[in-house]
This record gives structure tokens, sequence and C-alpha cells, in this order.
């Protein structure tokens, strides 16, 4: 079963700073040890005058929770999440789940 870490970045408070070094942070999720893929999302309000209830969804797919729990203690990820809580100046959530399928 597939396990995914799982990145939620809120709005940020600077949108062009975020997008600047988006592409940096998504080469370090890919150097990653044992990803299979990664999945990136840009939101979208549900209404027209609702609110996005965050900017960004990143998922980084592994085969199974071993294999993420393996991959965190690496270099890679090392360098990858300081960064993201950095870029994520709106606000950042990261959650690991496995696939329901």
């Amino acid at each position: 079963m597939a396990t995914k870490i799982t990145v939620i970045y809120d709005t940020p408070r600077d949108l062009d700073a975020f997008e600047a070094s988006y592409n940096e942070q998504m080469a370090l999720a890919a150097g990653t040890p044992g990803l299979q893929r990664v999945e990136t999302y840009r939101m979208w309000p549900t209404g027209q005058d609702s609110p996005v209830l965050a900017y960004r969804l990143v998922e980084l797919v592994f085969d199974d929770s071993q294999a993420a729990r393996d991959a965190v203690g690496t270099q890679e990820p090392g360098d990858l999440f300081p960064s993201v809580l950095e870029l994520g100046a709106g606000g950042v959530r990261i959650v690991y789940h496995d696939e329901d399928s």
C-alpha cells in the first residue's frame, strides 16, 4: 500500500517569493531516496466569494510506510523540510498517511 508525505501550504504572504523558490523545493523533493513520484497541486476556491483553504499541496509518494520512514532520515529530506517551513511563511502542515484505495 502506497504511503504519502503530504505538504499543505497555506496562502503565502509573498506569492512571488513563494513561486520563485517553489521549483528549487521540488528539485530537492525529487532527490529523496525511495521516492516513487511527486504529485503537486495548486488549489482554487470552491465558489466565487469563497476563500482558498490552501495554496498548494505536494505529495511525496513511497511504496510503503517503511520506505517513507527510511527516507525521512536521509540527507535530502534534511535539506527539504527546513526549506518547506521557510517557504510556507503563510502556514504549512505536513501529514503522513497511507492510501486507502
